[in-house]
């Protein structure tokens, strides 16, 4: 388990830390809160984000006399340890209030919300994202991210994709006026 820094921590805990699962077997990983593991206390009025490491190593051959590529794999996923005062929220949108700036020629993603916002698509269709945009930027809680991008002159709408709480894609229309892009409405596609 690594925090939001990529470093080690001791905040969550994966049991079990080391397992043999056989080929066409399935296994569970429990991951679990340590209550007192001397960190830092973890903020209670926004998300946490940290990442689950999986590495896969495959097994000795059993025939040694063949030449065989093996690859070793490590998959990381992204988990959100959300406080129970956000929780009673229940499934938050919180796209809804992001809110994009247009200045020269960077976007300003500000984020007023205690969620992280994922972003995976952003464009003026649905055809065609903008240029300096990347798949998968993340906008932390209460802060901004700003992008090299540029929307285009005379652009009145601007679509925003996030990653929701099921890990879907929402797409959600922003009207765009004097350099400010809000919050329109949620795209059904």
């Amino acid at each position: 388990m690594e925090d939001n820094q990529g470093k080690a921590t001791n905040v969550l805990i994966a049991l079990p830390p080391l397992q043999r699962i056989d080929a066409g077997k399935k296994s569970r990983v429990r991951i679990m809160r340590v209550q007192n593991s001397g960190a830092a206390p973890l903020p209670a009025d926004r998300e946490s984000l940290f990442y689950f490491n999986v590495r896969e190593i495959p097994p000795t051959p059993e025939d040694k006399s063949k030449n065989i590529l093996q690859l070793a794999t490590q998959s990381q996923m992204k988990l959100f340890l959300r406080p129970a005062s956000l929780a009673a929220e229940g499934s938050a949108a919180p796209e809804q209030k992001l809110e994009v700036l247009q200045s020269g020629r960077t976007l300003t993603l500000k984020n007023p919300t205690p969620y992280y916002i994922t972003l995976v698509w952003l464009g003026q269709n649905p055809k065609q994202k903008l240029a300096g945009f990347k798949e998968g930027t993340m906008v932390t809680p209460f802060s901004s991210q700003t992008l090299n991008a540029v929307l285009p002159v005379g652009t009145g709408q601007l679509l925003v994709g996030n990653v929701d709480d099921y890990g879907g894609m929402r797409m959600s229309r922003f009207i765009c006026t004097s350099g400010t892009c809000t919050y329109r409405e949620r795209i059904h596609e």
